[in-house]
């Protein structure tokens, strides 16, 4: 693309007769906690703290950056999903599940018969939800109740024989995404299972854990009909590609695209999504406001260093692809931990 941009975003102001363009370094990177060697394998935030699964563990941690261990986990590598129901946080991996009761702080694995296990898991109505692994059935739990599960409470996701990726929630709906096709399920109160299909979408997930909130609405990695990948927001039942053809073609070349991550955060008014492609090495974040894209390293390496990110106490917390460390997304800062930040605009480079 002749229009290449490393750690920059614009700001585009149009008035009566002309129309200005600026450019503006990326945020920098600061250290909120630190937790060890490897990375983190899970965020959440939750009242005055937020969570962080790290190996076989999960730490609370304060605003500070003092972390507690509060629970072990029967696995030490691999993403984990986590959701909360205003007392429980809920973990799920590798087909297992745990509770951490924030209020009385027990940490229990989840031994109920009728648990089918889950890859991932999000919260709504009183429910815990679950995509069971290999088949496009949803689980839910007892009303706030993540430790109990009745094996008739479940449903399947049928308006394409794919298998269910992710469960995820937005505006008072339950989200499925699937590897060829999108669900959208609403609770009507039912007794004998609250939940029924109000429409589908044929646009599958690419990459399970690129899901973000985005304004009202999500973006994720998509998959097309005709099996391209690309960039898509999602404002109701409607999706707008966001990706430029440079780009899709960029991401199409990849070797995998199935591993990529992606979250989003706002800065100075903009509304931004970064997308990790971790094979590949590349990052990418996406602005909103000016519905423009560049390209996003790290010094020394060929991504960004921002992996997970969440929002936590009125901050953008993100944790690192290589180490323990989680970071503040700070406008304040024009380093990276320390680490210079490169700016590049069709050929021109500046350290920052």
């Amino acid at each position: 693309t002749s229009q290449k941009r490393v750690n920059f975003y614009l700001e585009i102001v149009a008035d009566a007769d002309k129309t200005s363009v600026a450019a503006y370094g990326t945020p920098g990177l600061t250290v909120a906690a630190s937790l060890g060697a490897t990375p983190a394998r899970g965020l959440h935030p939750f009242g005055l703290h937020f969570y962080v699964v790290h190996k076989g563990s999960l730490w609370k941690v304060s605003s500070d950056g003092t972390g507690v261990n509060v629970g072990t986990l029967d696995t030490v590598a691999g993403r984990v999903d986590m959701d909360d129901n205003g007392t429980q946080i809920m973990i799920t991996t590798l087909g297992s599940g745990y509770i951490y009761n924030v209020g009385t702080d027990p940490f229990t694995q989840i031994t109920d018969g009728d648990y089918a296990g889950g890859d991932t898991v999000t919260f709504l109505d009183g429910y815990f939800i679950v995509n069971e692994s290999g088949t496009g059935k949803f689980w839910i739990s007892a009303s706030y109740d993540g430790l109990a599960w009745d094996g008739l409470d479940f449903a399947t996701a049928e308006s394409n024989p794919d298998d269910l990726v992710r469960v995820f929630r937005n505006n008072g709906q339950l989200v499925l995404f699937g590897d060829k096709s999108t669900e959208f399920w609403n609770n009507t109160g039912a007794l004998d299972f609250p939940y029924s299909r109000v429409t589908s979408i044929e646009w599958g997930l690419a990459a399970r854990w690129s899901v973000a909130n985005f304004g009202t609405g999500l973006i994720f990695l998509a998959k097309n009909s005709m099996g391209e990948v690309q960039v898509v927001r999602l404002d109701g039942y409607s999706a707008t590609i966001v990706d430029t053809s440079d780009l899709s073609y960029i991401i199409n070349n990849y070797g995998t695209v199935s591993d990529a991550s992606g979250f989003s955060y706002m800065h100075n008014t903009h509304e931004f999504f970064q997308i990790n492609f971790p094979t590949a090495g590349e990052s990418w974040l996406y602005d909103g406001k000016s519905n423009c894209w560049s390209q996003l390293k790290s010094y020394g390496q060929t991504r960004h260093r921002a992996e997970i990110g969440i929002t936590y106490n009125n901050a953008n917390i993100v944790s690192d692809f290589t180490n323990g460390l989680i970071y503040n997304i700070d406008g304040d800062a024009y380093t990276d931990n320390g680490d210079a930040i490169v700016w590049q605009s069709q050929g021109y480079n500046a350290l920052r």
